[in-house]
């Protein structure tokens, strides 16, 4: 399932790639807002082509039907893989879940566009799950819960600015 989600965020491009996405109190406290139970930063590194490389690792809450989680029965969590490059201005990223890893594929790419109100964050997302009897449950679901967080993150983004007077 492939699908594109798309935000305004009330500051520019520069200011979202050079003083939010990689400031470290921000995705602390943007992670505590989504309610995720761990967030961690395990690689924070600039490559030697001038690419800068994050692997995180996390545990979301899981917003999914009691059947599902009944069926997972444990603690879903997941490694976050990404890239950034300057020169293209985007974000490529793999999410590794921490079961079914061999079944499922969770990526795609994050870039950030010129808006009238500051900027549109487009996520260009890329979900496959081949796990017998619920992967197209799951993949709906990966969406859905990927799209209710970057809402949730524009929202918070807003707030942020407004409280680091970050607005264009």
């Amino acid at each position: 399932m492939k699908s594109t989600i798309r935000n305004i965020l009330p500051v520019s491009p520069d200011t979202f790639w050079e003083r939010i996405f990689f400031e470290p109190a921000f995705v602390a406290a943007l992670h505590v807002e989504l309610g995720f139970e761990t967030f961690e930063v395990l690689a924070l590194e600039t490559l030697a082509d001038g690419r800068i490389r994050r692997v995180a690792r996390a545990v979301p809450p899981v917003h999914a039907p009691a059947a599902l989680k009944k069926r997972l029965d444990q603690t879903l969590s997941y490694v976050d893989e990404g890239i950034y490059d300057p020169r293209t201005r985007e974000w490529s990223f793999q999410t590794i879940p921490g079961i079914f890893a061999d079944s499922i594929y969770v990526g795609g790419r994050i870039y950030v566009l010129e808006h009238a109100q500051g900027a549109e964050h487009v996520c260009e997302l890329e979900a496959r799950v081949n796990v017998f009897g619920i992967g197209t449950m799951v993949e709906k679901i990966l969406e859905k819960n990927t799209r209710e967080s970057f809402a949730v993150t524009a929202g918070f983004v807003a707030r942020w600015a407004d409280q680091h007077r970050l607005r264009e």
